[in-house]
């Protein structure tokens, strides 16, 4: 399904020249094409978010301060209450940061690491 909106934030994104003045969203002056790509890329997201969290909703009962609460517990979780999830962790053995958040092995230490789940 992402590939499918992204796909399509691409192929609107084309549509608009580089340094053309024609922008997708009223009033905003987008001149360059990466950044039209990365704005539809966003906007999909957003709706992507949007949809899963009125299934969860829907289908489970979850409330939006159930959302605000776990948002604000996986912020902290890093130590910073700063509106963004670390972009590695630290190693439980020897606290030094993670090179790389997908391996299973500290590269300072050797230390096995867990991994948290996909993000």
């Amino acid at each position: 399904m992402f590939s499918f909106l992204l796909t399509g934030a691409i192929r609107r994104a084309d549509e608009f020249e580089p340094g053309s003045t024609a922008t997708p969203h009223p009033g905003t002056n987008l001149k360059s094409t990466e950044f039209r790509i990365a704005d539809e890329k966003i906007e999909a997201l957003r709706l992507a978010c949007a949809a899963m969290w009125s299934l969860v909703k829907e289908k489970h009962g979850a409330t939006d301060q159930d959302l605000m609460d776990r948002i604000l517990e996986l912020d902290a979780a890093d130590g910073k209450l700063d509106g963004r999830v670390s972009a590695s962790p630290n190693c439980l053995q020897c606290g030094h940061r993670m090179l790389m958040r997908a391996r299973a092995i500290c590269v300072w230490c050797g230390a096995e690491t867990k991994t948290a789940g996909p993000f």
